[in-house]
């Protein structure tokens, strides 16, 4: 998957996160299919991608972007239901992007991972409105438990 792209499947209306296949479910009927779209902001390309192929194994979307920034701008806030994002980034930090995200979209569920968990970085991310906070390397089982709880 690309850098800020979802995936190669079709959104019908950009406003939702709902999609229909061909316009039919594979049992002939036309309920819609709901994506669940993660966003991981992490400057490190192998983390960045062992995350994306942990989330899609548990059947979550993810969107992968490289910096707050790129983030910020892609105008994807609406599509996600989750946005992991590394701490320590290239220009706006994570905790930084957090308190954006904070005032566009307050209900997000926002999970915080980090390299060094200082007492000062947690209690900054938790703060800010952090849903969790994870030290790297990450439990895989206890990322998507936490991905679930805060939907």
């Amino acid at each position: 998957m690309r850098l800020g792209q979802a995936s190669a499947r079709q959104i019908e209306d950009p406003d939702s996160d709902a999609i229909s296949i061909g316009g039919r479910s594979t049992f002939g009927d036309t309920r819609e299919v709901r994506l669940s779209f993660v966003a991981i902001v992490e400057d490190d390309e192998s983390v960045r991608e062992s995350l994306e192929g942990l989330l899609e194994s548990a059947g979550y979307d993810a969107i992968l972007y490289t910096s707050a920034e790129d983030f910020l701008s892609s105008c994807r806030l609406g599509d996600i239901i989750c946005l992991i994002s590394d701490i320590g980034l290239p220009g706006m930090n994570g905790i930084e992007l957090l308190r954006a995200v904070r005032t566009r979209r307050p209900e997000l569920p926002v999970i915080i991972i980090t390299g060094r968990l200082e007492p000062t970085v947690l209690q900054a991310a938790l703060n800010a409105g952090a849903r969790h906070v994870f030290r790297k390397p990450l439990g895989g089982a206890d990322l998507i438990e936490a991905i679930a709880a805060a939907r």
